[in-house]
Parts: C-alpha cells; structure tokens; sequence
C-alpha cells in the first residue's frame, strides 16, 4: 500500500505546454519523467523514490495509454 494517494492530482501529468502545472515537486518530476520518455523505475517501500512510484502506480491508467506500463 502506497504512503500517500496520488490519484487526486494525477490529472496534473495531463498538463500540455503552456498549462499551468500545480502540484508537489514529485509530481514535477514524475512529469518531467514522463515527457523524457522513461521506460523503467525501481524501488522498494521506504526508499527515497517510494513516493514517485506511488505516483507512477497511481497513474496506471496514464501511463497504459502511453505505452508505459506493465
């Protein structure tokens, strides 16, 4: 179970350029990951980046339109 939902903010990562895009430093960062094209993250519960992949599982439904799940 993640440590915090996301899911209320997800549809910030549906931001186009000149949107304005509000939302915590992750969520910026999981953006700015997306838009690079990532293929892959790791971790584990209680890692420093546990809260991106709580994100990126929050934005299942994102990231399957993208091509970008598993």
């Amino acid at each position: 179970m993640p440590e915090r939902s996301f899911s209320d903010e997800i549809h910030q990562l549906r931001k186009v350029s000149g949107e304005d895009f509000e939302g915590e430093g992750i969520l910026a960062v999981t953006k700015a990951l997306l838009q690079s094209g990532i293929s892959y993250v790791g971790g584990y519960q209680g890692a420093p980046v546990s809260a991106l992949v709580d994100v990126l599982s929050d934005a299942n439904e994102l990231l399957q339109e993208l091509g970008n799940s598993s």
